[in-house]
C-alpha cells in the first residue's frame, strides 16, 4: 500500500478533488443527461478511459444536531496500485467488443480526477492523436452523488468507505460512485452521460463491518486492504456492463431516454 505519490501530495489531490466535485454539483444542472446512446449515431470504433481508481475516499459525518454546518472529516488514500482502472478498461473492453472494435488510447489518468463538463470536453481535445481512427470515446469517471447510505445532507464521490455517527445505529459503507459519459471523437460533442446504479437504481454500496474502519487512512492492515479492494470490485462487477447495456452498448439499445 502506498500511501502518498511522490510529487503529488494526497493534501494536493484531495484538494483538487473536492474543489473538482463541487463545480460539477454546481453546475451538474446544465450538463447533457441523455442516458442512452441516439439510434442514429453511427459508432464503429471506441476507446476506453478509466479514471476512478487512483484515489479511494474515506468519509466521516459525526453525530451533530447541526451536521449541515461543516462538511464531514474527508480523507483519501492512493490505490493505484489496486489495479482498477485496468478492470474497469477489461470488463468495458469484453462488454464493447461484441459491438465495437475498441482501440487503445494514450491519457493521463490524472488529467481526469476533477471535471465538470467543460473541463472534460477540454480534456479529450487534448489527447494525443490516436494511432486509429476512433469513433467514440467510453470515458469512466468518479461521480459527485447524494448520500444513500446515512442519508446525510452531505455527499459522496468516486470509490471509498462511509461511516455516520447516528444515534445507537451508525452506518457505514463501501461505495462506488461513477459516470459513464460517451463522447464524440470527431466534433466533442457530449452523446451521452449515464450515473453507474444498482439494478433498483440507487447508490453502489455494501455495508462495512466497524471492524474494518482504519484508525487512519494510512495505516490499514492487509485484510483491510483486501475487504475494501474486494468490495469495491464486487460493486464494480454488478453495475458497469449493466449499465453499458442500458445505454446501449453492449447488446442492445437503451428502449427510452430520460433525465438524470
Amino acid at each position: 500500500m502506498r500511501p502518498s505519490r511522490t510529487g503529488r501530495t494526497e493534501f494536493g489531490r484531495a484538494l483538487a478533488f473536492c474543489i473538482g466535485v463541487l463545480a460539477l454539483f454546481a453546475v451538474g444542472a446544465a450538463g447533457p443527461y441523455t442516458r442512452g446512446v441516439p439510434a442514429h449515431t453511427k459508432i464503429k470504433t471506441v476507446a476506453i478511459i478509466s479514471a476512478i481508481g487512483e484515489t479511494f475516499m474515506f468519509e466521516h459525518v459525526r453525530a451533530s444536531p447541526f451536521e449541515w454546518i461543516g462538511p464531514p472529516e474527508t480523507s483519501f488514500l492512493e490505490i493505484s496500485d489496486w489495479g482498477l482502472d485496468d478492470l474497469v478498461t477489461r470488463e468495458a473492453t469484453a462488454a464493447l467488443s461484441g459491438r465495437f472494435s475498441v482501440k487503445p488510447v494514450t491519457y493521463d489518468e490524472a488529467e481526469f480526477d476533477t471535471w465538470t463538463w467543460p473541463m472534460l470536453v477540454r480534456h479529450i481535445r487534448e489527447l494525443p492523436l490516436p494511432e486509429d481512427d476512433i469513433d467514440a470515446y467510453v470515458v469512466i469517471l468518479r461521480d459527485w452523488r447524494g448520500d444513500e447510505i446515512g442519508n446525510s445532507v452531505h455527499q459522496v464521490a468516486g470509490i471509498g468507505a462511509y461511516w455516520r455517527e447516528y444515534r445507537a445505529r451508525p452506518k457505514l459503507g463501501v461505495f462506488a460512485s461513477y459516470r459513464i459519459v460517451i463522447i464524440d471523437a470527431h466534433n466533442y460533442d457530449i452523446l451521452a452521460s449515464r450515473a453507474v446504479l444498482t439494478a433498483g437504481g440507487s447508490l453502489p454500496w455494501t455495508p462495512l463491518a466497524p471492524s474494518l474502519w482504519p484508525t487512519t487512512q494510512n495505516n490499514l492492515t492487509e485484510h483491510q486492504t483486501a475487504s475494501f479492494r474486494s468490495e469495491v470490485t464486487a460493486l464494480i462487477d454488478k453495475t458497469l456492463v449493466q449499465s453499458l447495456l442500458d445505454m446501449g452498448l453492449a447488446g442492445r439499445r437503451l428502449s427510452r431516454a430520460g433525465s438524470n
